[in-house]
């Protein structure tokens, strides 16, 4: 019987210590888990034209107003997943992106094991003006 309580004691301190990173960490922005982003989009066209083929061209067109100077870019997310289309692979190709009409660097990312294409829009070494901004981002997806 003390062989069975000092056991279940081990384990309680063991499962204890492991969740207490969950019980003590704190989001260092507003402390309830939500992020704080300043910008916001105050306009967003877009149009969507599919060919015989099945390819979708997009050109989307993003008006963004920057209150401060502390932001450099944008993020688009695109879902790879088709939940009619499992086994379809949904990722944009082709993409272009400018921002008040000059073309605007941009870098591809994955996040979610691959499922999230993520264009990371802007220079990393240049702020933003505070303002409006308006990104045209273009692109096509097949199928």
């Amino acid at each position: 019987m003390k062989r069975l309580l000092a056991s279940l004691a081990v384990l309680g301190l063991f499962g204890g210590l492991a969740l207490l990173p969950g019980l003590v960490y704190r989001n260092p922005g507003t402390g309830d888990g939500a992020v704080y982003e300043p910008t916001s989009i105050t306009d967003y066209q877009a149009v969507f034209d599919v060919d015989n083929g099945g390819q979708m061209g997009v050109t989307e067109t993003l008006v963004v107003d920057v209150p401060g100077s502390d932001r450099r870019g944008i993020f688009r997310f695109w879902d790879e997943y088709d939940v009619n289309q499992p086994r379809a692979v949904r990722a944009p190709q082709a993409v272009s992106v400018t921002r008040d009409g000059s073309i605007e660097p941009w870098v591809m990312l994955r996040q979610n094991a691959g499922r999230f294409h993520v264009a990371r829009v802007g220079d990393e070494d240049v702020y933003l003006q505070p303002g409006q901004h308006t990104y045209v981002l273009a692109y096509k997806i097949d199928d």
